[in-house]
């Protein structure tokens, strides 16, 4: 998908607010910050939260000069207190989201304001890890709240659900519905966020445009073990009976989320396999088990691997399953 190429009269343009939660990042925190200023979109404001710094993030913000950025101090309360912190201070039209150690297209704010008449758009971002990844969502345009929540739920759509990041948000539903990030998950809050957001809309605009860029970091998610990451987990899949239980028509709520619990499986037993030990494993599956919510799951539904998964896991059989996902690491 493309965008015209019009000429854009700022002075009466839309405001986008960009959000930009900050804690010890002097390393990013400017080049973050300068990709927003460097917008071929030009009526902007960039919120910048510091998050209880205690390097010399702050002292690089305060050097800035440019009456767009806004910075607001506060102590450490976490991510999410900061977009949340954010999300309050903001007086733009449209919200966006930025990590401070991942950086904006120099065209993301003009390509996604050229969809704004969607009440949600997503577009793709690329990773700049060991593999340099392209991170691009099949485009596709959604009309109906129906069909909205069957792709945007679907375990094609999904993954982008689960950061807040190359999106462009309403802020009038954002405010009006006073949706906040959940504060006091070791993460998943993201997942909360855009959950309750598309359960307020109608319709969405899906593009395959690179727009954001990621600079993934160790000691991210995906490289920690994360405690108590099933419970967590299983709090994002009850937040989802919580909002979608009431839409039936057209929208296919239960296989949803057995989607969602069996994407949950596979997560918490990688991540446990991956970084701690053997004994923290036989204490995830029997939590896991104890929860009753992989026997709810239809098994003809998924596919191979997800069958066999379920299977060994409603068995039992832990020293299968931990040789089976030592495998699939190393392939």
């Amino acid at each position: 998908m493309t965008i015209k190429d019009e000429k854009i009269n700022y002075s009466n343009s839309e405001i986008c607010s960009i959000i930009i939660p900050c804690y010890n990042s002097q390393e990013t925190i400017e080049r973050c910050i300068n990709s927003c200023l460097n917008q071929t979109y030009k009526n902007i404001e960039v919120i910048v939260i510091n998050d209880g710094s205690t390097d010399l993030s702050l002292e690089i913000c305060n050097k800035i000069m440019d009456e767009r950025v806004k910075i607001f101090t506060q102590s450490n309360g976490g991510v999410s207190v900061a977009r949340n912190k954010g999300i309050h201070e903001s007086q733009g039209d449209y919200l966006m989201f930025l990590d401070s150690d991942d950086a904006l297209e120099v065209n993301c704010v003009e390509k996604m304001m050229g969809y704004k008449h969607y009440e949600l758009v997503i577009m793709g971002y690329q990773c700049c890890n060991d593999k340099n990844i392209l991170i691009a969502p099949r485009a596709k345009e959604i009309h109906s709240k129906a069909e909205g929540l069957n792709e945007l739920l679907s375990k094609e759509y999904f993954q982008y659900v689960c950061v807040p990041v190359a999106k462009l948000y309403r802020t009038k539903v954002v405010k009006q519905n006073k949706i906040t990030f959940a504060i006091g998950l070791d993460f998943g809050e993201d997942t909360c966020f855009n959950m309750e957001y598309i359960s307020h809309i109608n319709n969405c605009l899906i593009s395959n445009e690179i727009v954001y860029i990621n600079h993934t970091r160790v000691g991210g998610l995906s490289r920690r073990y994360i405690e108590k990451c099933w419970q967590t987990l299983d709090y994002i899949s009850q937040k989802y009976e919580q909002l979608f239980f009431s839409y039936k028509d057209g929208f296919d709520y239960q296989g949803n989320l057995e989607q969602i619990i069996v994407r949950n499986l596979k997560v918490s037993i990688d991540n446990v396999v991956s970084y701690s030990n053997w004994s923290n494993f036989k204490e995830v599956v029997n939590d896991i088990r104890n929860s009753n919510k992989i026997k709810s799951v239809e098994v003809s539904k998924l596919n191979f691997k997800e069958k066999i998964l379920i299977v060994l896991v409603n068995k039992d059989f832990k020293n299968l399953i931990y040789i089976l996902f030592k495998i699939q690491q190393k392939i």
